[in-house]
């Protein structure tokens, strides 16, 4: 009798150590949905990635509330990007439409790579690429240093504020 105690204790214990393993990678959120990472596994960052934002279509709107030409939006995007410390290289591009490839390097250690194109209408910043931002493509998103969206975000508010001011 002891023995079957003894042996029913010991698969109680391994058990509830497989549910609490089980819970502590299974988080909940408010409403007790199981939170899934579709990250993990292909992710290997220090802390938490963030899916990368794209601003894709932001609508161009001129202060007099004319459309700028094509040149002007070019020159505006390039200007705020460098005023974000963004390289720009110029691409070129069909009829109507512009293309630039913005690259910005932190503190001589991570590089980000974006393109940007735009007409009289609307621009994109769209990700490309990425060295040591530990940026994995996982179900077919990419997630990145959680940083890597602010510094396009702080890029993509110059380009608004410079839009806004032609």
């Amino acid at each position: 009798m002891k023995m079957k105690k003894k042996l029913i204790f010991a698969f109680l214990a391994a058990f509830s150590s497989l549910l609490m393993l089980s819970a502590a990678h299974a988080e909940q959120d408010l409403y007790g949905n199981e939170i899934v990472e579709p990250w993990r596994g292909c992710y290997h960052g220090a802390r938490d990635p963030a899916k990368a934002v794209d601003y894709k279509d932001q609508m161009i709107v001129a202060q007099d509330g004319k459309k700028p030409a094509l040149g002007d939006i070019k020159k505006a995007i390039a200007q705020a990007a460098v005023s974000q410390d963004w390289d720009v290289q110029m691409l070129d591009a069909d009829a109507g439409t512009g293309k630039l490839v913005l690259t910005r390097i932190v503190r001589k250690k991570h590089t980000m790579v974006l393109t940007a194109t735009f007409n009289t209408e609307k621009y994109s910043l769209v990700y490309k690429s990425s060295s040591n931002l530990n940026a994995a493509v996982c179900e077919g998103a990419v997630y990145i240093h959680p940083n890597y969206n602010r510094w396009v975000g702080d890029l993509n508010s110059a380009i608004q504020g410079k839009l806004r001011s032609m």
